[in-house]
C-alpha cells in the first residue's frame, strides 16, 4: 500500500529524468538589451543566466538598469519558458517579472544606475 502511494507520488518526476537516470541540468545565458541595462561583469554569462534542473530553476540577474521601466532583455530561445508568472517585488520599490509562457524580462519602478541582484525561482515548461 505504501509502495503504491510512493510510486504515484514520484511518477510525474520520473518522466523528466534521462534514460541513464541522471537529472536534466542546463544553464542558459540571458540576452540583455544593452540600451536598457548594464551587466555587472565583463562576461555576461557569469551574471545573467537561467539555470534549471528537471523544469525547476532560477533566473539570476546582476544588473543596473539604464531606464526605470520597460523591457530589459530575454531568456534565450532554446530555454524553456515559465509555467507561471515569475515576479519579484523589491522592498524599496520597483519590480521585475517574466510573464508565463514568454521570454521577455521586464521591470517597473527601478532606480536608474543602481545595482540590483535578482534571483527569481520558478517552474519552467520542459
Amino acid at each position: 500500500m505504501i509502495k503504491r502511494a510512493f510510486r504515484r507520488l514520484i511518477r510525474p518526476y520520473l518522466a523528466v529524468v534521462k534514460h541513464d537516470n541522471s537529472p536534466v541540468y542546463n544553464v542558459y545565458t540571458c540576452d540583455m538589451d544593452n540600451d536598457a541595462v548594464r551587466v555587472w561583469a565583463n562576461n555576461p554569462s557569469e551574471r545573467t543566466f537561467c539555470e534549471m534542473q528537471n523544469g525547476t530553476g532560477r533566473v539570476h540577474l546582476d544588473i543596473a538598469p539604464k531606464r526605470p521601466s520597460g523591457y530589459l532583455g530575454k531568456i534565450p530561445d532554446d530555454c524553456p519558458t515559465p509555467r507561471k508568472n515569475i515576479e519579484y517585488q523589491h522592498p524599496k520599490g520597483g519590480e521585475l517579472w517574466i510573464t508565463r509562457g514568454e521570454r521577455g524580462i521586464y521591470c517597473s519602478g527601478l532606480t536608474v544606475g543602481q545595482r540590483y541582484i535578482f534571483t527569481l525561482p520558478g517552474v519552467f515548461n520542459i
